[in-house]
C-alpha cells in the first residue's frame, strides 16, 4: 500500500510537470509529422461478380424524366460480398431525388442491412440518390447472400420496383455452419406421412394386456414392424407405404421449419426416416425424403445433410434376399458389415446412385453413419453395462470393449476394410450426379477430454481413419473426414460444485446431462477445491482453444502433400452458442465464435452447432451466433505470419486470416493476462481498401448475460491500423475489400504483418512503466535519446509525446 502511494505521488508530480512540455517547440517534428495519412475510399471494381451470359439489363421509368438500369440476375457465392451497380439518368432540368429501399430473405444483406426471420415489414430504407439537372450516376450497392439456395430480391425505386434474382452457388470447400434447435430437428425428422406397414404382417402376434394382438397384412402398428424386425427372416412387414397426413399437420411443421430461420443454419443434419426405403426390389419410398428437400429448398433455408446411408437393415436392404455374411464363426451376421458380402455390396453402390441421381444439386452432403464405432458397429458399447457377445459382423467384445476402439489395429483388421470401401463406392456414385457434392466418413475421430489426461497433443489421427486414406479415400477428390468434436472435458473443473458430466445417467434419456455440463470456463480465476490450485482465466480459455485446435491430426496426415486433399466435417459438434440459462449467454457467445473460426481455418468445411435448449437458441445467441456466419462463411484461411495451420500459439494473441473473393477478414481474440495492443503494419496498399467492417464483441458490455451492447457492427472511413484487445471478453473481427488486381493481404507488410505489443512500451522491453515514461520525456524535450518503438503511441497519432508520458504514470500509479 506504501509503495502505491509514492508511485501515485511521483506520477502525479510527472503529470504536473509534463504539462510545459505541451508548449509549442517541445515537440520533435521527427515525431509530430510522423501521422498516417487519411485513408482514400474509392469504388473498385469486382471481378468475382460472375454474370451469366444470358443476363439481362432492364431499364425502369422512375417518373417522367428519371430512368434506372440494372441486372435482374446476379450469380453469386455464398457469403461473399459482391456489387450490384445501378445507372440512373435525369432527363430533366430540375434536381430529383430516388429514394431507395429493398425486401429479402433474412440474411440475404444489401448495404449491410438484413431483415429479421420474424420481419413483417414490407421493405427497408436504403438511401437517397440526389440527380442534378441532366445528370447520369451510378451507384454500386453491396450484396451479400448467406443462402445456400437461389433467392430474390426486390429494389424499390421511389414507387417502381424491380426483382433481381441471385443464383446462388456454394464455393467449394469452403465452410457452411448449423446450430441445432428443436424446431429445427422437427422440420427434418418430422413429415407429415403416416407410415403403412406391410406387404405382409399378418403373421406377427402379441400379448398385450392379457389380450393377443394379431397383426393385420398391412397395418398402422409400428410394434408390428419392430417385432418382425426382430423375429422374422426376411422380414415381411417394413414401412410399405406412406399416407399423407392433414394440411393442419403439414402446416405445423412448416411452421416449425420458418421459425427454425431465426437461426442462420446453412445446413442441417437429422434427417427424414429413411433417405429412400426399399419396400420391393429396386423401388423405394421417398415420400419422406421429397418433402423435406423440397421444404428446406421452397423456403431457400438449410440444406440437408443425409445420414446413416451405410445402414441399409432400416432402408435400402430392407427386402434384401441375401442378408446373410459369409463367416468363419456360425451364426453369421445378416446385414451390411461386410463388403465381401457382393450382393448387398452392389445394392448399396445402387442406393447411391440413386439418391444421389434423384436430387441430384438439391442433396449435397451425404454423412454415411454417425459414429459408427458405437451406434452402427458396436451399438452394445455405449451405456455403463456393455453386452457384446457376438462371433461376426457388429457387437464382436473382442473389438467393441476396446477403449478408443478405432485407434486400435484389432478395429481396423475388422471394420477398416468396410469402412474406407463404403466411402470410396459413395464417392463414386454420387460424383457421378453431382461432382461437386460431399461424402462425409462416419466420426471414428472423436474428442471427448478422455484420451491421454486430456492432452491435447495426443490428439492425432486414429489408425481407422490412416487406414483408410491409405486405401485411397481421399483419391476421388469429393470425401470430407468425419471429426465430432468434444472441446469440453467432461470433468468441468471450474464448476461451482462436482458435477457428473458423463452420459447415460438415465435410461429413458441417455445423453441428458446436467445444465452446467458441456459449457465453456468462466470469465474469473478458479481454485480447484481440495487442492488450493488456481487456475487463471487466461490458462483455462488457452487450454479450452487447444482442444479446438486439431494439429496433431493434421501432422499425422501421410504423407503431407495431402494435405492439400484432406477437408473435414464435423456434423455433431458439442460446444459453442449453448445458453440454457442466461448465465451461460456471454461465455458461450465468445467460445462459440472461437471454436468456428479455428475450425474454419484448419479446413472444416462443415460445422454443426449440435447443443440447444428445450425452446431453441435465444435472440442473443442467434444474433452472436448469425454474425459468425456472415464473417466466415464462404471464406479460404490465408496461412501467413501467425495465422497457421498448425501448432498456433494460443497463449496470447490469437489472430486468424480468410479471404473470400476480393475481401479479406481478420479475426482477434486474446489469451493473454492484460490488455495487449495489435499493430496492422500496413503498406501503400491500404490506401486502395474499401468497405470496412469491424465488429466488435465485448462481454464487459454486457451485465452478467447477453445484451444488445454485446455485439457492435460498424463501418469506418478508414482502417485503423492499432487497437487495445482485452484478455479473453474480447473478439474483434474486421473486414476490408481490396481491388481486384490485389492478392490477398498485399496491403499488409510482408515482414511484420501483424505485431503485439504494450501500449506505451516506449523501449520495447516488454513493460509498460517508468523507464517509458522518461524516455518519453525526453523525446518531449529533444534529448538525444537511442531507438524507440512508435507503435507504443495510446491514441493513434503515430508520435510519441507528452499523452504517451500521462498514460504511462496513471498505468503504473494503478490508475489504469
Amino acid at each position: 500500500m506504501k509503495k502505491n502511494r509514492i508511485l501515485k505521488k511521483v506520477a502525479l508530480c510527472l503529470i504536473f510537470s509534463s504539462i510545459f512540455l505541451m508548449l509549442p517547440g517541445y515537440y520533435p517534428a521527427s515525431f509530430c509529422d510522423n501521422i498516417y495519412a487519411q485513408e482514400k475510399i474509392g469504388d473498385t471494381d469486382n471481378k468475382h461478380i460472375r454474370v451469366p451470359k444470358d443476363e439481362q439489363q432492364k431499364c425502369l421509368a422512375i417518373s417522367d424524366n428519371v430512368n434506372v438500369c440494372l441486372p435482374v440476375t446476379l450469380s453469386v457465392f455464398t457469403g461473399w460480398k459482391e456489387k450490384i451497380t445501378l445507372s440512373f439518368e435525369n432527363r430533366s432540368s430540375e434536381a430529383q431525388t430516388v429514394n431507395l429501399a429493398f425486401k429479402a430473405l433474412p440474411y440475404t444483406y444489401i448495404q449491410g442491412k438484413t431483415f429479421r426471420y420474424d420481419d413483417k415489414s414490407l421493405k427497408m430504407d436504403i438511401e437517397s440518390v440526389s440527380l442534378n439537372p441532366d445528370e447520369t450516376k451510378q451507384l454500386r450497392l453491396s450484396v451479400q447472400s448467406l443462402k445456400v439456395w437461389d433467392n430474390d430480391i426486390t429494389l424499390f425505386f421511389n414507387e417502381t420496383s424491380q426483382t433481381v434474382h441471385l443464383s446462388v452457388s456454394v464455393k467449394e470447400r469452403t465452410p457452411l455452419f448449423g446450430k441445432g434447435t428443436e424446431n429445427l430437428n422437427n422440420c427434418a425428422d418430422e413429415q407429415p406421412f403416416r407410415t403403412k406397414y406391410g406387404p405382409d404382417c399378418s403373421s406377427i402376434s402379441y400379448e398385450k394386456d392379457g389380450t393377443t394382438v394379431q397383426c393385420e397384412k398391412i397395418t398402422y402398428n409400428l410394434t408390428c414392424h419392430k417385432i418382425a424386425n426382430r423375429d422374422l427372416s426376411p422380414v415381411t412387414c417394413y414401412p410399405y407405404q406412406e399416407e399423407r397426413l392433414s394440411e393442419e399437420r403439414e402446416t405445423e411443421l412448416l411452421d416449425a421449419c420458418k421459425a427454425a430461420l431465426k437461426l442462420n443454419s446453412q445446413i442441417t443434419r437429422n434427417s427424414p426416416a429413411g433417405w429412400g426405403i426399399m419396400n420391393s426390389e429396386n423401388t423405394y419410398l421417398w415420400d419422406r425424403a421429397d418433402w423435406y428437400i423440397n421444404t428446406v429448398s421452397s423456403m431457400n433455408a438449410q440444406q440437408a445433410v443425409a445420414n446413416y446411408l451405410i445402414n441399409g437393415s432400416n432402408t435400402w436392404a430392407l427386402t434384401c434376399s441375401q442378408c446373410e455374411n459369409p463367416c468363419e464363426n456360425q451364426p453369421c451376421s445378416s446385414g451390411f458389415y461386410n463388403t465381401k458380402n457382393s450382393y448387398l455390396t452392389g445394392k448399396f453402390r445402387t442406393f447411391m446412385y440413386d439418391l444421389s441421381f434423384r436430387y441430384k444439386d438439391r442433396l449435397n452432403f451425404y454423412e454415411l453413419a454417425n459414429e459408427p464405432d458405437s451406434f452402427y458397429l458396436c451399438p452394445c458399447a455405449p451405456g455403463p453395462n456393455p453386452q457384446c457377445n457376438s462371433n461376426d459382423g457388429p457387437d464382436q467384445p473382442e473389438v467393441c470393449l476396446l477403449p478408443f476402439r478405432p485407434n486400435t489395429e484389432k478395429f481396423v483388421s475388422v471394420y477398416g476394410d468396410f469402412l474406407a470401401d463404403t466411402a470410396i463406392i459413395a464417392s463414386e456414385e454420387v460424383a457421378k450426379n453431382n461432382p461437386k457434392a460431399v461424402v462425409i466418413t462416419g466420426a471414428v475421430d472423436c474428442f471427448d477430454g478422455h484420451r491421454e489426461d486430456n492432452d491435447p497433443s495426443s490428439y492425432g489421427l486414429c489408425r481407422t481413419t490412416e487406414y483408410m486414406i491409405e486405401k485411397g479415400l481421399l483419391k476421388n477428390g469429393n470425401v470430407a473426414v468425419g471429426i465430432h468434436l468434444y472441446p469440453y472435458a467432461r470433468d468441468q473443473f471450474w464448476s461451482a460444485d462436482k458435477v457428473n458430466c458423463n452420459y447415460y445417467q438415465k435410461e429413458d434419456n441417455p445423453f441428458w446431462l446436467p445444465v452446467e455440463c458441456e459449457k465453456a470456463p468462466p470469465f474469473s480465476d478458479y481454485v480447484k477445491k481440495n487442492e488450493g490450485t488456481r487456475r487463471t482465466m487466461s490458462e483455462m480459455w488457452t487450454n479450452m482453444d487447444k482442444r479446438y485446435d486439431i494439429s496433431e491430426l493434421l501432422k499425422d496426415v501421410k504423407p503431407q502433400e495431402l494435405l492439400d486433399k484432406i477437408y473435414f466435417f464435423d456434423t455433431e459438434h458439442h460446444g459453442g452458442f449453448y445458453n440454457p440459462e442466461p448465465r451461460f449467454d456471454l461465455t458461450e457467445a465468445i467460445s462459440g465464435v472461437r471454436q468456428g473460426v479455428i475450425l474454419a481455418q484448419q479446413k472444416f468445411i462443415g460445422v454443426m452447432f449440435v447443443l440447444h435448449t428445450e425452446d431453441g437458441s435465444s435472440d442473443f445467441s442467434a444474433t452472436v451466433f448469425n454474425e459468425t456466419v456472415r464473417m466466415i462463411s464462404g471464406s479460404t484461411p490465408v496461412y501467413k505470419w501467425a495465422s497457421k495451420l498448425v501448432d498456433s500459439d494460443y497463449s496470447g494473441v490469437v489472430y486468424k486470416l480468410f479471404s473470400r473473393g476480393t475481401e479479406d477478414i481478420l479475426v482477434f481474440w486474446s489469451n493473454a493476462g492484460n490488455t495487449k495492443q495489435v499493430i496492422l503494419n500496413t503498406n501503400f496498399n491500404k490506401e486502395k481498401l474499401t468497405d470496412i467492417e469491424v465488429i466488435s464483441m465485448d462481454a464487459d458490455r454486457c451485465a452478467g448475460q447477453g445484451c444488445d451492447e454485446f455485439l457492435n457492427v460498424s463501418e469506418a472511413g478508414s482502417l485503423t491500423t492499432a487497437f487495445d484487445l482485452k484478455p479473453v471478453k474480447e473478439i474483434r473481427m474486421i473486414s476490408v475489400l481490396r481491388s481486384a488486381e490485389q492478392t490477398p493481404f498485399d496491403w499488409l507488410d510482408e515482414e511484420k504483418g501483424i505485431s503485439v505489443t504494450e501500449k506505451g512500451d516506449v523501449n520495447g522491453d516488454g513493460n509498460t512503466d517508468l523507464a517509458d515514461a522518461l524516455l518519453s520525456l525526453q523525446i518531449c524535450v529533444n534529448s538525444p535519446i537511442t531507438a524507440v518503438r512508435l507503435e507504443a503511441d495510446v491514441d493513434g497519432r503515430g508520435k510519441i509525446g507528452p499523452e504517451e508520458v500521462i498514460y504511462i504514470l496513471e498505468k503504473a500509479a494503478g490508475l489504469r
